[in-house]
């Protein structure tokens, strides 16, 4: 439907006219097909004695009737309260339906009957009939039931036989209990699309729409204007033919402007891959169309053949780039889905300063690097949700129930019970055109009491999505309305039941559903200043110190690299902004630790509110690389390309395109190991993440928890140095000295190292996780050893020193745990600028593994 524009229709806070979805000036109707899914009308029918005194003779007793009118129709049938059509007025609901259903109108309604108690000062005893309809011909807004002939033109009255009726009632009404309805949906709509939209601004678009799901889109240009190809790219789990066809989409060109007739459709094509046996011969193609009648006319193609020939590859998909520190990217992407009828051999990297890829040595691009095919290391998404009892509760004293559902990048599963079982979660999660497969986990949360009860009951699953990616949503483009990460619970329809059979249950607003993951909240007391936001390098326009809260978002989302931001004013007592003001802005999608905003009135204060967590596993593409050693000071341009044995394909733009650099979060820490260290205690051992943010790390923070969820973890900060397992530093390497053995040769800062035998010939010493051997000691000076290799790029002066190959460079002991139970740990790193990266766990990125403090014999 469409807003009728037909000025002569009532059109208030009561009533809006509709009109036809393609007309506004044509008046909507509703179709007997669309009043089938309307809601059920209920009319009631009260017959009473005029005043409390008075008894209505029972028909039982003498017999007194009336007739039922619908619309033009009287009832009709031979009737048990007099002549035809008449009922008792006190009698048995079947006999009233039957009377109503003999209608040529009415097909099917449903009656139920009730004694009326007399009122004081108003009126006697009767009865009520409550009748829904509930038949297809009386859907929608029916006519109201009218009582005629009561006691007279054939029915039968009591008070002419010495009874009571006619002449004694009271109350005689018929009124709607429950009028009908019928469902009336607002069409989905993306946000308005400029005429000029990029591919991918088109994608984000539609993939709004959730009957949409996935879709892959390119962009022509098409006379004077453009042309998408939207292709609906959504898996079919089992049959593909089982599944309802697509809503067609409805173009509104309503805002487009040009000198001559502008204007947008939406044609429907299909398209089909047909495998062929051999290459270089011409294949013909004709297609049909067919139904329950049979096989139209044939067509053939244009051109009529075409011979199947060795093609390049496509270009990449889904080439995404992210900082790792100011001066290093991660490139992540998938392969294209066509490979050129050959396998892929290898892909080519190349960065730029310039969308042109010309500022390098002949015009070549800054750098490029290239990744063999078979180098894939994808890494599977891992991310978990929870139900929990709130503490609130005493222990015993409530219950988990009810249902809870799932989302999953705009896609809902149904209602889930609340403690579902793993495979429940997986059926339900695979269920949705938005996930391929995935596998399932679940572990109960409970804490046994002595009265063998739980603290806090729930439960916890674990989701692995078994295709590489970060599953985490991208904010692609600014016409992406999606929000978070893709994974939701909703536990509207959780309840709390006061006894373990949950027969006695209700809503409870402290139970908890949440994902594993938070997002980032900053606060900002704004000075005296007009203001400028300034995050990960990018700058936000001038924005007046008495401007307006949507002004402030409008800015924000100017910046297409801060993503969706949430901002709301929690001092403001309108939408205006003022000095002094207190606004919040939880950032909708940038992942885990988001640096700290900045402003370019001094006067304004910043504050991190909620750290944000990203998933427990952060997924990788089945392809990347690292690029290092970029400048901070420009941003820089990421393009791949896809190679078979006949060459390149096409080249995909990595996004964002550019890439400005930043300051980030250390990435995980690496190898982390867990041993027993007595009856109560472990030893944790782990390695520096491989990338800092930028800057160095300055503490470590240590979780352990009877239960791989975390949830109730025992948490300890250890600073770098505390945790410190090296023996001395790098004072002089000699890297550019023109003779190899000497390039093999470095200084120590402990030099007793050597003297007392700590460091001998042969010793295995780990320097920035890099492994030699020490083949010579003194050839240099008494702190001098010389290597089996060269000292790698990466040792630096002040670079740590270990002994052994399997030795972690940190370490933490915990004691007083208790022995003989299940422990688990991980540990998360934080730089020096306060960010922290997502954690590791002893067992990442599988399951994690438990340690349990024990006695060991000597």
């Amino acid at each position: 439907f469409s807003i009728s524009s037909n000025e002569s229709r009532d059109f208030n806070s009561q009533i809006v006219p509709l009109a036809t979805a393609s007309d506004s000036s044509q008046d909507a109707y509703i179709t007997s097909k669309s009043l089938i899914y309307s809601s059920l009308e209920v009319q009631e029918v009260t017959i009473t004695a005029s005043v409390d005194a008075n008894v209505l003779t029972p028909s039982d007793d003498i017999l007194s009737g009336f007739r039922f009118k619908f619309g033009a129709e009287t009832t009709r049938l031979p009737g048990h309260g007099g002549a035809e059509g008449c009922v008792r007025w006190d009698g048995d609901s079947n006999d009233l339906k039957a009377q109503l259903e003999s209608l040529t109108i009415v097909d099917v309604v449903s009656i139920t009957k009730e004694l009326v108690s007399a009122k004081i000062g108003d009126h006697g005893e009767g009865v009520k009939y409550c009748i829904t309809f509930i038949g297809d011909m009386v859907r929608g807004n029916v006519p109201q039931l009218q009582i005629v002939d009561l006691g007279e033109n054939g029915c039968a009255n009591a008070g002419s036989n010495g009874g009571k009726f006619r002449d004694d009632l009271g109350t005689i009404s018929v009124t709607s209990k429950e009028i009908s309805y019928i469902p009336v949906y607002s069409m989905q709509t993306t946000q308005n699309i400029p005429f000029d939209a990029s591919a991918r601004d088109v994608k984000a678009a539609v993939e709004t729409l959730t009957q949409s799901c996935n879709v892959d889109v390119s962009r022509l240009v098409s006379r004077n204007g453009f042309s998408w190809d939207i292709t609906f790219s959504s898996l079919c789990n089992q049959d593909c033919t089982s599944k309802y066809p697509l809503l067609s989409m409805k173009p509104n060109g309503l805002l487009l402007g040009a000198d001559i007739d502008p204007s947008i459709s939406v044609i429907g094509v299909q398209k089909l891959n047909v495998p062929v046996v051999m290459s270089s011969i011409p294949y013909y193609v004709r297609l049909s169309a067919s139904n329950i009648f049979g096989r139209g006319p044939w067509s053939s193609s244009n051109p009529p053949f075409i011979e199947a020939s060795n093609q390049t590859p496509d270009d990449p998909i889904e080439v995404f780039v992210e900082s790792l520190s100011d001066t290093d990217i991660l490139v992540q992407w998938e392969p294209p889905k066509n490979n050129g009828g050959s396998p892929l051999t290898h892909f080519k990297v190349e960065v730029d300063q310039t969308p042109h890829f010309n500022s390098g040595d002949s015009n070549a691009p800054h750098q490029y690097l290239v990744v063999p095919a078979d180098s894939n290391d994808g890494l599977f998404d891992v991310q978990s949700f929870s139900i929990i009892m709130g503490d609130n509760h005493v222990v015993g004293a409530a219950y988990l129930s009810g249902t809870f559902s799932l989302s999953f990048d705009g896609q809902q599963t149904d209602e889930l019970t609340f403690d579902s079982s793993a495979d429940t979660i997986k059926d339900a999660l695979e269920g949705l055109c938005t996930i391929n497969k995935v596998s399932v986990s679940r572990t109960v949360i409970c804490a046994n009491t002595v009265q063998d009860r739980c603290e806090r009951e729930g439960f916890t699953w674990f989701v692995t999505f078994l295709s590489a990616g970060d599953q985490h949503k991208r904010h692609i483009s600014p016409l992406n309305s999606m929000r978070s990460h893709k994974l939701f619970v909703n536990g509207d329809y959780l309840l709390s039941c006061a006894d373990p059979l949950l027969t006695s249950c209700s809503p409870d607003s402290s139970i908890v559903s949440s994902v594993g993951t938070q997002q980032e909240v900053q606060e900002i007391i704004l000075g005296n200043s007009d203001f400028s936001i300034v995050l990960m390098n990018h700058a936000t326009g001038t924005i007046p110190i008495n401007s307006s809260v949507e002004n402030l978002r409008i800015e924000m989302h100017k910046i297409q690299g801060f993503g969706i931001v949430s901002i709301t004013c929690t001092t403001c007592t309108g939408e205006d902004i003022g000095p002094g003001e207190t606004i919040n802005m939880q950032f909708q999608s940038l992942r885990g630790d988001v640096p700290l905003m900045s402003s370019s009135d001094s006067g304004a204060v910043i504050t991190e509110v909620q750290k944000g967590s990203s998933q427990r596993v952060v997924g990788r593409s089945t392809y990347s690389t690292i690029v290092r050693g970029l400048s901070n000071l420009s941003d820089w341009y990421v393009r791949i390309y896809s190679y078979n044995t006949h060459g390149g394909g096409r080249p995909r733009e990595a996004f964002p395109f550019p890439k400005t650099m930043s300051t980030m979060p250390p990435t995980i820490p690496l190898n982390i190991n867990a041993g027993i260290s007595g009856a109560d205690s472990i030893t944790i051992g782990w390695n520096l993440p491989q990338y800092d943010g930028g800057i160095a790390i300055g503490s470590f923070l240590v979780e352990i928890d009877t239960s791989p969820t975390f949830i109730s973890s025992y948490k300890s900060t250890i600073t770098a140095n505390e945790s410190d397992n090296s023996v001395c530093t790098i004072t002089q390497k000699f890297s550019t000295h023109h003779e190899e053995s000497h390039r093999r040769q470095i200084r120590i800062s402990d030099q007793n190292l050597i003297d007392v035998g700590i460091i001998t010939y042969n010793s295995q010493i780990l320097i920035e996780n890099e492994q030699y051997k020490v083949e010579e000691i003194g050839d240099c000076g008494g702190d001098c050893l010389t290597l089996d290799r060269e000292v790698g790029s990466l040792v630096v002066i002040g670079s740590r020193l270990f002994i052994g190959f399997e030795t972690r460079m940190h370490s933490h002991r915990i004691d007083d745990l208790t022995p003989g139970r299940d422990h688990f740990v991980r540990v998360t790193a934080e730089n020096l600028y306060g960010l922290h990266g997502p954690p590791s766990y002893y067992g990442y990125p599988s399951d994690a593994i438990a340690v349990v403090p024990m006695s060991v014999p000597f």
